[in-house]
């Protein structure tokens, strides 16, 4: 695959990133074969891939099929590797979604999942004075305005995962019909958004004196009258028929909490991972 230089920063993140042995020797991160500069083009040449995740979403798998597991268990092993840094600290993707895990032999009996596209990694514990990571995958403390750290990654993996198996976008603005009355867009995507976290896993305390305090506020009104239809996760999955041992892994990895959301390594040792190689 061919990947041209679009955004300059992002690009320069990213043929950095490849420089660290730690991505570049990682067999569940895509692979870049050669950056190619002539002076006046840049491109970079990368592993080839058959799909990414998200394309794969209304195909009809039984539910014993292994990619759910699989997916789950590269892209967590794919952020250890973001740990070290070798020797250099520890790094955030900040953008873990289904467009950026790839799949190849995704109805094989040993699908092959990357994560890719690291044009976004950055140095763990960074304040933005833009919130970063796409709306549907921002993590609790993001909206909030906290550092960023891989506590975020975590709960992007387990967004990721139920898109997928829902077949549709559940977090994020999803459903957002009106603008709130005397508020800009931007306020009323980010008042939905927190208010379908609300919906999907449940209420949790936010400061009150932060900068985006409006925005909770507004999601939690939105809630208590009923305007958001976004149902519990386990109620929006379960309509998928998705087993429940795999909900229960998901719900753990969205913990609204970062300090008591499991990391990587401790979701990597969960028993529904356990039976997949």
């Amino acid at each position: 695959m061919i990947k041209i230089e679009d955004l300059p920063i992002l690009y320069k993140r990213e043929v950095g990133a490849y420089q660290f042995n730690c991505i570049r020797n990682s067999p569940v991160i895509r692979s870049l074969h050669e950056a190619v500069d002539n002076g006046t083009d840049k491109c970079l040449v990368l592993e080839w891939m058959d799909s990414d995740l998200w394309s794969l979403r209304h195909q009809r798998r039984s539910p014993s099929n292994a990619l759910p597991k699989v997916v789950a268990k590269s892209v967590l092993r794919a952020l250890t590797a973001f740990a070290d840094m070798d020797g250099q600290g520890t790094a955030v993707h900040t953008d873990i979604n289904p467009n950026n895990i790839l799949v190849s032999g995704a109805d094989s009996a040993s699908p092959i999942v990357k994560l890719a596209d690291l044009g976004g990694l950055i140095r763990s514990g960074r304040c933005f004075d833009e919130r970063i990571q796409g709306l549907a995958i921002r993590a609790p403390e993001v909206w909030m305005g906290k550092p960023v750290t891989p506590a975020c990654d975590v709960w992007s993996v387990g967004v990721s995962l139920a898109h997928f198996l829902a077949t549709k976008t559940l977090f994020g603005p999803s459903g957002l019909t009106f603008q709130i009355l005397s508020k800009s867009p931007e306020t009323s995507k980010a008042a939905w958004s927190i208010g379908n976290l609300f919906q999907l896993v449940g209420l949790f305390p936010w400061d009150k004196d932060s900068q985006y305090a409006e925005e909770f506020e507004l999601a939690k009104s939105l809630v208590t009258g009923g305007l958001i239809g976004t149902k519990s996760l386990e109620d929006e999955l379960s309509v998928m028929k998705v087993p429940k041992d795999c909900v229960e892994f998901i719900c753990h990895l969205l913990t609204w909490d970062p300090d008591e959301r499991p990391t990587a390594e401790q979701a990597l040792r969960h028993p529904w991972l356990q039976d997949v190689a």
